[in-house]
């Protein structure tokens, strides 16, 4: 399946498992990232270079918090359902 294409719902629970494992791998990449920056700005040369840096820091942990939601949604989605889940009937 095509990123560019938008699924018709509901996906296939494998879908969710890839895209849940996609987003996993982005929220780490971020957090590598924020390390990254952090340790740049640390020792930069000049005050507007750690600036940037602590900007782009600023940038990337919204980035990461918003796909760690995401993340969290497909956790969810992909848990294994246990027979409590099944049998429940709601209020």
């Amino acid at each position: 399946m095509s990123l560019t294409k938008k699924p018709s719902l509901p996906l296939p629970r494998e879908e969710f498992r890839a895209q849940r494992i996609a987003w996993s791998h982005l929220a780490r990449a971020c957090e590598h990232a924020l390390f990254e920056l952090e340790l740049e700005a640390a020792i930069a040369d000049s005050s507007a270079m750690a600036r940037s840096a602590k900007r782009a820091a600023e940038i990337i942990n919204e980035v990461r918090q918003e796909w760690r939601e995401t993340l969290l949604v497909l956790q969810v989605v992909t848990r294994p359902r246990t027979q409590q889940d099944l049998s429940f009937t709601g209020p």
